[in-house]
């Protein structure tokens, strides 16, 4: 007798009939629009089936990678429970998804990926990138670099685009330098409702691109930024713009970017720009300065400017920044890059002019100067800026972080910072590697007693930091170091002698030692110590040649510390078991990590590591971002587990975050409590992300524990979130007095931890 197929087999019959109909349904289309590169429909059935394949892997389930979204109608999708599964398939191909908000997702290319992809697995990663994009309204960010997923055959990519954009809410699309092919970007936007922020680069827009724009403009009132690099426009398309954005007041930020300006009138329109309710603009493209800052004296919308010069045409027009700066009373923020031309600096008598109307201006409060040179007499020209500074009643801040001053030019910005009591920081950034920079800065710091309000890094290459006292240190407070010098880890009780002096303000320490000089035994424990015991220090950056044992020591001091933030370690690191296993000790102890980066000159040892990694993070609230990077051009090793941990995590804790601080305690709030109260870093992660102290938090959570109580007798009339009537779930068996009763649990055991 013949034996019966098991029922099991007949629904999943069915859904591979569906599967294989929606891929013959979906390659036909394809092949119709694309016959030279995809050749023929067997092909192209090939990668789809193998997307599936990869989607599967070894399991038999009911989902398959060509299912439609069901956002519309279950208002989640089906993929939002299994996208690690999808990232399986498409992140070895360059781009990947995110959860980027409640029941969505963000699509978005990889940077640095490992290898550029052949022409076949560019054909693969368009195949399932144009799947996603057209059958997906849970898709609501999306931020596509087609030199990734279409190098070789961009048109193509670009006509085959389509972006469901019931949901959408921001975009960045990014083409090729040379692709000149005038694809209808503004038509993929066209019913879009809910943009915030669009940013094109590299894609030519047409006059009848910019008046397709502009309707998306008027029909998305939530638009707040729009970002135009090098898409080549005319004078007429800029000029519609220009009367969109006035018509409709919005985006409120706009940034123009552009190499050249050919047609004729195009700066004029750059300068009308001036005339739009904008209160943020950023401007890198030709344009007549002189009328600009005209239209700038009167403009009371503008809040931000940021200019930067590439031709070097705006050192002629500084006498009109000065009379606009004086002038104008709404402007916060100026900030300028300024290019000096090669063949005639700056007049000193325009700088100074721009100089005094600084200091006489009473709206400016964020000044920021970008320049590798100022004028004809440098020294002159910052004497004047230093006396600007000095007087001026109003601004909070000023940076030259990007400015190649000499010693003469940085004293002087001192000087004029100890004569105005206002500006609470001056940023000079790295100084140089010259030592008597070094020396005389510290040196006048100290004497002028500025540690807290100038933020710059010194960079040693001798050890003469020892020379001064603690009393210097106190007074100038350094709080960013960068070593580069042989003996920096080799040399333990130099190393030692000088983080002591420095401890109690480090907030950024940068030590690189020589490839072939070995950390010293003495130095990892001068790093141990320092890492465990500081109460400032926030970011560190250890590039050096150390052994296993000397790696553990130090990772046993950084599980201890409660305050570094940002971590980046290598370069020649031996990466063995032993090390992987102290990773993840130290990611399950330490709550202040965020981002921790890891760079090595090879591969090896990145798997086992990244195993070690996903069992640290496991019960890690604290830690945002895990990158592993290797090689001189920063080549980044993905891993496809680690990010969905780290979003479930931050999901995690945002939730038990914002309950304790709305007091609004939901079932999601209570259980997501409950689950981190087993950890370690869970009180010092609360603490962060809610701002309480200790007692504060305390309280909070006591507060919640006895409403919580009287709840228990009321169950039935409770509610969860999206309004219906508490109710077991099916799955678990997980009761609304099971969270509640678990949570009163947590909360004791919470409290009484810290009284112990």
């Amino acid at each position: 007798m013949a034996t019966s197929r098991p029922r099991s087999s007949l629904p999943q019959r069915k859904v591979n009939e569906k599967t294989e109909a929606i891929v013959n349904d979906f390659a036909t289309f394809l092949y119709k629009e694309g016959r030279d590169v995809f050749q023929n429909i067997e092909r192209i059935k090939r990668f789809l089936r193998l997307a599936d394949r990869r989607f599967q892997g070894d399991k038999v389930t009911p989902e398959s990678f060509f299912n439609f979204c069901t956002h519309e109608v279950d208002h989640i999708c089906w993929a939002l429970f299994c996208h690690a599964r999808l990232n399986a398939v498409i992140a070895p191909h360059g781009f990947q998804l995110l959860r980027a908000r409640e029941n969505s997702f963000a699509l978005q290319t990889l940077e640095n990926s490992e290898d550029t992809l052949s022409g076949p697995d560019n054909i693969f990663a368009t195949c399932v990138c144009i799947w996603l994009l057209r059958t997906h309204s849970c898709i609501s960010k999306v931020v596509l670099n087609v030199a990734t997923v279409a190098r070789f055959h961009a048109p193509l990519f670009w006509k085959l685009l389509f972006i469901n954009t019931r949901h959408l809410d921001k975009v960045e699309l990014i083409g090729l330098p040379t692709d000149q092919n005038h694809f209808r970007v503004a038509c993929l936007f066209e019913k879009a409702r809910e943009l915030s922020e669009i940013v094109l680069v590299h894609i030519p827009l047409t006059d009848e691109q910019a008046e397709l724009l502009c309707s998306v403009i008027a029909e998305n009132e939530g638009l707040e930024r729009l970002v135009l690099k090098y898409v080549n426009m005319t004078t007429t398309a800029l000029e519609v713009l220009r009367r969109a954005i006035t018509k409709y007041s919005r985006p409120m930020s706009f940034e123009l970017r552009e190499k050249t300006g050919a047609c004729e009138g195009y700066e004029d329109a750059v300068t009308a720009i001036l005339d739009t309710p904008v209160s943020e603009l950023c401007l890198e493209t030709p344009c007549n300065w002189a009328e600009l800052f005209k239209r700038l004296r009167r403009n009371t919308c503008l809040c931000d400017l940021e200019i930067i010069d590439r031709d070097s045409l705006l050192y002629s027009s500084l006498t009109n920044l000065a009379e606009a700066v004086l002038e104008n009373t709404t402007l916060r923020c100026l900030k300028l890059t300024i290019r000096p031309s090669l063949t005639n600096a700056f007049p000193a008598d325009h700088w100074c002019k721009l100089t005094d109307a600084i200091g006489r201006n009473r709206a400016l409060t964020a000044l920021s100067f970008a320049s590798s040179s100022f004028c004809e007499e440098e020294s002159s020209a910052i004497a004047s800026l230093a006396e600007g500074i000095a007087r001026n009643k109003t601004l909070v801040e000023v940076s030259v972080e990007d400015c190649d001053l000499s010693l003469t030019s940085l004293l002087l910005l001192l000087d004029g910072l100890a004569r105005n009591e206002r500006v609470e920081i001056l940023r000079i950034g790295a100084l140089s590697e010259d030592e008597e920079v070094n020396r005389s800065v510290f040196k006048r710091v100290a004497e002028l007693g500025l540690g807290e309000r100038v933020d710059c890094e010194y960079v040693l290459k001798s050890e003469w930091l020892l020379d001064w006292t603690k009393q210097d240190y106190e007074r100038t407070q350094c709080r960013r170091m960068k070593g580069v010098f042989a003996s920096v880890l080799s040399n333990g009780d130099r190393i030692s002698n000088m983080l002591d002096r420095a401890k109690d303000t480090l907030t950024c320490l940068h030590l690189e030692g020589k490839d072939d000089v070995p950390m010293s035994a003495a130095g990892a424990s001068s790093l141990h110590d320092l890492f465990a015991n500081s109460n400032v220090l926030e970011h560190v950056k250890l590039l050096c040649n150390a052994v296993a044992v000397f790696v553990v020591r130090i990772l046993s001091g950084l599980a201890s510390s409660r305050t570094i933030y940002s971590v980046l370690f290598g370069r020649k690191w031996q990466l063995s078991r032993e090390v992987a296993i102290a990773f993840a000790e130290t990611l399950q102890e330490n709550s202040s990590i965020a981002e921790l980066t890891i760079w090595q000159d090879t591969r090896m040892g990145f798997e086992e590591l990244k195993e070690h990694l996903r069992f640290g993070v496991s019960n890690n609230y604290a830690i945002h971002k895990i990158r592993l990077l290797y090689g001189p051009e920063r080549k980044e090793s993905h891993d496809l587990v680690l990010p969905q941990i780290l979003l479930y995590n931050r999901t995690i804790a945002r939730r038990a975050a914002e309950a304790i601080i709305e007091c609004h305690w939901t079932v999601r709030g209570l259980h997501a409590f409950t689950r981190m109260n087993s950890c370690v870093n869970c009180r010092a992660v609360l603490r962060r992300a809610t701002g309480f102290d200790d007692v504060e938090l305390d309280s909070q959570i006591m507060k919640a524990s006895k409403w919580a109580g009287r709840q228990l007798p009321r169950i039935p009339l409770i509610v969860t979130e999206d309004g219906e009537r508490a109710r077991t779930d099916a799955r678990n068996k997980i009761t609304l007095r099971d969270v509640i009763e678990d949570f009163i649990k947590q909360a004791k055991i919470f409290l009484e931890g810290h009284k112990r």
